[in-house]
């Protein structure tokens, strides 16, 4: 996960998967998702900007602002479209670039709204998330945003029993915990869980913390500490505020 690109698990979930796998010797249970058959908690797909990350379509000239050891530390290929990758993760891979363009725009009109809410003009973020900026016209995408498709498969209730020192830890790893996104923002696309023994309308589990004023107005306790589900609507975008 050191530059986040193609597939990836998180360390702590990658040997919860390990130990699943060796307990098991082959003999997995039915269930008709792989990955909650596997023991995985969470996986994902990532891609950077295709205009400087493709390693096919780039569309970029070579720059130093990309192309440096330190700019690749912020701008690393995308992974490659190689054999290994397999049929899927190379078609995932293109259409995650395809859709990332569009993507920008939605960005670009999330920041549109927060300026204008701010008493600013609409326009005063735009030159953070252009692909032409008249302001750096030698390099001109400044934002470096990640497109990730996360899968977060079903728990097998006989599978929370499975640790100790067996992976190193004393339950099941919790899939993420508390955390402030490093980014200006996050925009989430999410559909409620398909867990066998979810209720119906689940959330998908969101948690966010609200501000204490945004709780005294909800009528709720101030000196709680704020945590609500974010239900999952179809057709609707979640967007969080980071820390940037």
């Amino acid at each position: 996960m050191d530059r986040s690109r193609g597939w990836e698990m998180y360390p702590q979930h990658m040997r919860y998967h390990q130990a699943t796998m060796a307990a098991a010797g082959g003999k997995l249970p039915p269930h008709p998702e792989q990955s909650a058959r596997e023991g995985i908690l969470c996986e994902r797909f990532v891609c950077g900007p295709p205009s400087v990350c493709s390693t096919s379509t780039r569309t970029l000239p070579p720059h130093p602002f990309y192309d440096s050891e330190w700019g690749r530390v912020f701008y690393e290929r995308n992974a490659g479209q190689s054999a290994e990758q397999g049929d899927e993760a190379r078609l995932l891979q293109l259409e995650m670039e395809a859709a990332y363009p569009e993507l920008e725009q939605v960005s670009r009109a999330c920041l549109q709204t927060i300026a204008a809410a701010l008493g600013a003009p609409h326009t005063a973020f735009d030159e953070l998330v252009t692909s032409h900026s008249s302001a750096h016209p030698d390099a001109p995408l400044r934002h470096h945003s990640r497109l990730q498709v996360n899968n977060y498969p079903s728990q097998l209730p006989d599978r929370r029993g499975l640790g100790g020192a067996r992976y190193g830890v004393a339950a099941v790893p919790i899939r993420a915990s508390r955390h402030f996104d490093t980014s200006l923002l996050t925009v989430l696309a999410r559909q409620p869980s398909t867990d066998l023994d979810a209720a119906a309308g689940s959330s998908g589990a969101l948690e966010v913390q609200l501000p204490e004023g945004h709780r005294r107005m909800q009528g709720g306790d101030p000196r709680a500490d704020g945590w609500t589900c974010v239900p999952a609507r179809k057709g609707e975008l979640t967007v969080g505020a980071g820390r940037l």
